[in-house]
């Protein structure tokens, strides 16, 4: 039963990457162009072969949280 799942999953992802990749390659040369063409491994998660990030620092989630307040237009007073 566990098999039949995770294939039936594999097969859902497949279409929806293949929906993403197909408008991903459309667009593309509307916007950036890039060099090669996507691939439905593009849209897949954990499909990239890309690492997985390490743990944040905490010098890192001051950073992020200053420009997610800057972004949403929050003040941030110095020296707080």
């Amino acid at each position: 039963m566990t098999e039949q799942y995770e294939l039936a999953q594999e097969r859902e992802d497949r279409r929806a990457a293949r929906v993403c990749m197909t408008i991903s390659n459309f667009m593309r040369h509307f916007f950036k162009p890039t060099p090669k063409p996507f691939t439905e491994e593009d849209f897949i998660p954990g499909k990239q072969g890309k690492k997985p990030k390490g743990k944040q620092t905490p010098e890192q989630m001051k950073d992020m949280l200053l420009l997610f307040t800057a972004a949403n237009g929050g003040k941030i007073e110095k020296g707080k």
